[in-house]
């Protein structure tokens, strides 16, 4: 029973690592990409309460952050829901990205040569990158623990 969890971590660390390196891949070439003026349709931080339990008073308080700009490149129109890739932002990193981008404001955005559909707001790799790229190999220690404990 121990080898199919092991294989199971494996198989996440695999994925989540070229997952990774390929979002670091373009996150490093966006820096190189085109760029075109977009428009901020929505930037926000969303507060909301989610019920752990059927009590009222049980509710876990979490956020969301929500990004969507148009832009458009050789007349064809795109949108685009990407700050940044390799991760996510934080609660911090978020509200600053609201307060420096609001809804209606005109932006340059950077997108993929080939591919116009894939941009991103603000381009290159930045430390999340890192902790994305870490967490892959971190699921091979639960592997190892079933490999060797069962």
């Amino acid at each position: 029973m121990g080898i199919y969890f092991a294989i199971l971590f494996i198989f996440i660390a695999v994925a989540w690592m070229f997952w990774s390196v390929l979002d670091l891949f373009r996150a490093s070439q966006s820096l190189h990409w085109p760029t075109v003026q977009a428009k901020v349709r929505v930037c926000k931080v969303r507060r909301y309460f989610h019920r752990t339990t059927g009590y009222k008073d049980s509710a876990i308080q979490e956020w969301s952050f929500q990004l969507l700009y148009d832009y458009s490149v050789n007349g064809q129109v795109y949108q685009g829901d990407k700050a940044f890739f390799c991760g996510w932002p934080s609660k911090r990193v978020a509200r600053n990205i609201v307060a420096k981008y609001p809804e209606g404001s005109t932006v340059s955005i950077t997108y993929h040569p080939d591919k116009p559909s894939v941009s991103a707001l603000i381009p290159g790799v930045n430390r999340f990158a890192w902790l994305v790229l870490l967490a892959g190999p971190m699921a091979l220690v639960p592997a190892y623990i079933a490999w060797r404990l069962f």
